[in-house]
């Protein structure tokens, strides 16, 4: 199947094609998102080769996942966690929130904060390691497409932090990234553009960070940083 550029990844020129195959048999559409050129092309050769699946595309960062996802509406959309300039799960969340009935599933490198598993749930049908051998990732992708939700798949996501690596002020990387936004001046707009996501999420995003920090607008959010050291105001400008 041929194949259009786009600016991160490639787009199949057929991507929009219904199949008409019976339940059970038809090819389950995936589109991809993934950080390294060599990993998608090793991802994309080695599904692809499974008679179940057809690859439709491949795309590097957050943005083109949610713009291609809405576009070409595969079966799945397969993102990997360290997406882009920021990670898969802001490119889950933009997509679940511009269209609910995508299905999602979020390839994770062993650790996920557990706070955020619980929000991922209604949004990813699956979470499974980077660790798992490739015929249970087709198996997964395969129970998704036909409607099931695998959730956490076994040894997928560590359900304790790492070592040295306990969120601060109770904090999710992802709010942390959002506070040094905030201290750096962006607006929703700017924000969204750096997070390959819409702006829609973002306010979304900022709202539950206000409401857990007991906070109201996005002033207080940036003193309150700065004044706890959660953000050093001299490296968010650089």
């Amino acid at each position: 199947m041929g194949m259009v550029g786009i600016s991160s990844g490639r787009i199949g020129t057929h991507a929009r094609r219904a199949q008409a195959q019976a339940p059970g048999t038809a090819q389950v559409r995936v589109l991809l998102g993934a950080p390294q050129r060599m990993m998608r092309q090793a991802l994309t050769a080695a599904l692809g080769a499974h008679h179940r699946l057809r690859m439709v595309g491949d795309v590097g960062n957050g943005k083109d996942a949610l713009r291609w996802a809405l576009e070409v509406r595969p079966d799945i959309t397969l993102l990997d966690q360290g997406l882009g300039t920021v990670d898969g799960v802001h490119a889950a969340f933009a997509i679940h929130s511009e269209d609910p009935a995508l299905k999602l599933v979020l390839l994770s490198d062993g650790y996920v904060d557990p706070v955020e598993v619980a929000e991922l749930e209604p949004v990813t049908a699956a979470r499974v390691s980077k660790r798992l051998d490739m015929q249970a990732l087709v198996d997964v992708l395969v129970r998704v497409a036909e409607g099931e939700r695998p959730g956490t798949v076994p040894a997928a996501i560590v359900a304790a932090p790492p070592p040295a690596a306990s969120p601060r002020h109770g904090l999710k990387a992802s709010e942390q990234v959002l506070l040094e936004f905030l201290v750096d001046g962006n607006d929703n707009r700017m924000m969204a553009d750096r997070l390959g996501c819409t702006e829609k999420t973002v306010r979304n995003r900022l709202s539950d960070l206000y409401a857990k920090l007991n906070l109201h607008n996005r002033t207080q959010a940036a003193l309150y940083a700065v004044r706890t050291g959660l953000v050093d105001p001299a490296k968010a400008e650089a």
